[in-house]
């Protein structure tokens, strides 16, 4: 399968499950939590904390998430400002979104970053015997400096990333 096409289809699906969540809403949990990255009030607390120092990482942003902490929008707003990493502000931007927060300027941002990733050319490439030849393409390679974007977070993102969204 072409790489553009599969990130095109997953960043689509990402954005209809984002859409469909912020339709519908959040519901409440039947069973109390017990795990250690839990969403209960210690570890949401915690991650709003870290996420207004600065001193943050994605899975604070996501216990933000999971934890429906609308009152950590300010500082999720701020860090968006902040933050220069493409993907960092794309799972802020998406968060951002879940927790109701309409400002249309997350909404650009995901798109336009989808809009260029769905362009891109092929992340990988095979040689006449139809191995994968490691690493990026340089066709690519270009293309994330032109867009000052990360070629190595981008070829990671629809394996690692995606998936936990």
């Amino acid at each position: 399968m072409n790489w553009r096409v599969a990130i095109g289809g997953i960043l689509l699906l990402a954005c209809c499950l984002l859409i469909a969540h912020s339709s519908y809403g959040q519901t409440g949990q039947s069973q109390p939590n017990r795990g250690i990255y839990d969403p209960n009030r210690t570890n949401v607390a915690n991650a709003i904390a870290r996420v207004k120092s600065g001193n943050f990482v994605g899975v604070d942003v996501d216990m933000i998430r999971r934890g429906a902490a609308v009152e950590a929008i300010p500082a999720l707003r701020e860090q968006f400002a902040r933050v220069k990493d493409p993907l960092d502000r794309a799972q802020i931007a998406s968060v951002l979104m879940k927790l109701g927060d309409k400002d249309e300027i997350y909404w650009d941002f995901l798109v336009k970053l989808a809009t260029q990733v769905i362009d891109a050319p092929d992340f990988w490439s095979y040689d006449a015997q139809g191995k994968l030849v490691p690493g990026p393409t340089p066709e690519f390679l270009a293309w994330a400096k032109a867009h000052k974007l990360s070629a190595a977070e981008l070829g990671e993102w629809p394996q690692y990333s995606l998936p936990g969204q």
